[in-house]
This record gives structure tokens, sequence and C-alpha cells, in this order.
């Protein structure tokens, strides 16, 4: 299947033929945890592959729900969601496989920067970043990026059947220990879009791959119920005598009663929180569909002053709860 027919959603697989020659270019394993990090893993195979061959465990993120739950079954751990939501600890991967989605960031101008940037401070000194992106993506600012971050990066294009879809290259290096821009590098970089370059073979560069630390951590802050069931079980809160069995799957539906009725500032927290949306309540024949939101709004101040006009902002939060009466069809802001 070709290149095309399989992209979709920004999704742009690594060709199979590039990951067996990026094997290749394993050199030492040193004794020790090594990790492997693909923020944009798709099914998972290039970060199972060049993994095992690195002897890495080997994490992912994607935002795809479904290449996220094929992926699971590969690798050791993967999120699901967006990876600018996603936080791990710095300097904790041996590698950093990056193929970033081709397309257009609000704040970096290019996905293909915003990945890398996000993404470096994860990969350890002496790490080693296998970078994949269309050679015409090489900017100004994602070489400076490069020449701060990698020592003599190395760059290949893809075998020429894959190359002249979308000119893909490899930037292969090793981060140096602390950052420091280099001219040289910079200047070579710069001139890659124009540049014809040597194509992608097995075994012609060789990379040696470094321990990390043992503490280690990556999580999301975007939650989905998946990741819960898997992170409750590690919980203190799980381990509590009294309240550890209430929370067993068999006991999951039981009610638990507060020591006292909840005040109706605590109901109106829960349901703007979004606790007990789409919940049905009833009462003297009454039945409403309920919906809860809180949101941030800023509110402006003007005060003359000797200087003129000095304008303050300040924030709060706003609490809707809104109804949906179901006998009449009727629709309430109750607050």
């Amino acid at each position: 299947m070709r290149l095309e027919a399989q992209a979709k959603a920004g999704f742009y697989p690594t060709p199979p033929e590039v990951v067996e020659i990026l094997k290749t270019w394993i050199g030492e394993k040193k004794s020790g945890p090594k990790r492997l990090l693909d923020p944009c893993c798709g099914t998972g195979e290039p970060a199972a592959k060049i993994g095992e061959a690195a002897e890495c465990e080997a994490y992912g993120v994607e935002i795809h729900t479904g290449r996220a739950q094929t992926a699971r079954k590969l690798l050791k751990k993967v999120i699901s969601g967006n990876l600018f939501a996603v936080r791990a600890r710095h300097e904790a991967f041996s590698i950093l496989f990056l193929n970033p989605p081709y397309d257009f960031d609000s704040d970096d101008g290019r996905t293909e920067l915003s990945f890398l940037k996000h993404t470096l401070p994860y990969l350890a000194p002496g790490g080693l970043l296998l970078y994949l992106i269309p050679q015409n993506r090489v900017t100004l600012r994602t070489a400076r990026v490069l020449s701060a971050y990698i020592e003599a990066p190395e760059v290949r294009k893809f075998p020429q059947d894959q190359f002249k879809t979308f000119g893909q290259i490899v930037i292969a290096g090793i981060k140096k220990p602390r950052p420091q821009l280099n001219a040289g590098t910079l200047s070579a970089l710069e001139k890659i879009p124009l540049t014809e370059l040597q194509e992608i073979t097995p075994g012609e560069l060789l990379f040696s791959i470094p321990p990390v630390p043992k503490d280690f951590f990556i999580r999301s802050s975007e939650i989905t119920p998946e990741e819960l069931a898997e992170e409750l079980p590690t919980s203190s809160l799980w381990k509590e005598l009294h309240l550890g069995p209430l929370l067993q799957k068999d006991q999951a539906k039981r009610v638990i009663r507060p020591l006292m009725p909840p005040r109706k500032a605590h109901l109106a927290m829960l349901i703007a929180a979004g606790l007990i949306n789409n919940q049905i309540l009833e009462a003297d024949g009454q039945r409403l569909l309920i919906k809860g939101t809180s949101k941030k709004v800023t509110d402006k101040f003007e005060e003359k002053t000797e200087n003129g006009i000095k304008i303050t902002e300040k924030e709060r939060i706003v609490t809707e709860i809104n109804a949906f009466d179901l006998n009449t069809g009727e629709y309430l802001q109750i607050i």
C-alpha cells in the first residue's frame, strides 16, 4: 500500500523498510534501564521494533484512540491523547523516535518544530534522536534547535520509492550534555532543503544507547477512563482497609452516604464540575435533565489616575447549571 493511502488524520506511518534500516544503526547498548519514547506512535510497530533492537522499554503517545489501543499491545505504555498535555521526567529516555504530524501550529508555525521542542527535554544527554520530517520542513528555527541540542547530526533521505511521496528525511544524532549553538552545524542544517542528500543505508551509522535513571513517570493531565482504571490499583486510596473494598469492581455501584447531607453550595459545585451531568432528577412529578459547567471570565475595570485611564483585569469563575424539563421540553437556567 502506498504511503498516501495510509495517511489519515495527519498520520504518516514510518515505512517498514526505513524501520529495518534504523534498527541496524543501534550500536553499543550500555547496561542499565533504557527507554524509548515515540510521541506519535500510531499503531506502535516502529517503536516496538527499534525498542527491541536497542533493548529499550518502548513508550508511546497517540492522539487517535483506535491506534492507541492497537499500540498498547506492543508497547510498555501508551497514553491516548494530546502530546502537549503529557508530562514525563526530563532526561528519562535513551531514544527519542519522533515522526511528528506534518501540519501547521499556531505557536511555532509548524508542528514538526513544536513537537521537537516539547519532547527534546525528555531525551537524556547522550541519548539518540531519530527525527523524521520532510526535507523542505527544515526551517531556520528548526535548524537552530537541532544545532543547539544535537551533536553533529547526520542527515539521510528515505529510500527513493518512499522519498518521492513526501520527501522525508532522517536526522539522527546524540543529545549534547548542555545546549550550545554550533555555527557550523547551523549553517549545514540551513542548507538541507536545497541539498542533494545521501540515501539511508543499513549499518552506515552506529549510535550507543545510554542508560537512564530508574525513577520515572509519564502521564497526561487528560485522564481517560482506561488510564484511570490502570492507575487506581497503585493508589494509596485503593489500599485503605475501609475504602479499598468499595472501589473493587463488584462493589463499584454501591451507594456511599456522606456523614452529613450536602449543602446547596456543595451540590452546585458537584453539578458544575460535571459529576452529575446527564442525570435525571425527579421531584413532585417534574423530571429534569441536568448539565453543569464552569468557565473563567475576565472583568475589566477602568480607573482615572493622574497618568490617564488605568485598566485593571480580574478573573473569576462563573458557574452555570442548566436543566431540560423532560415533561414540557422547556430549557431552564437554574444558576
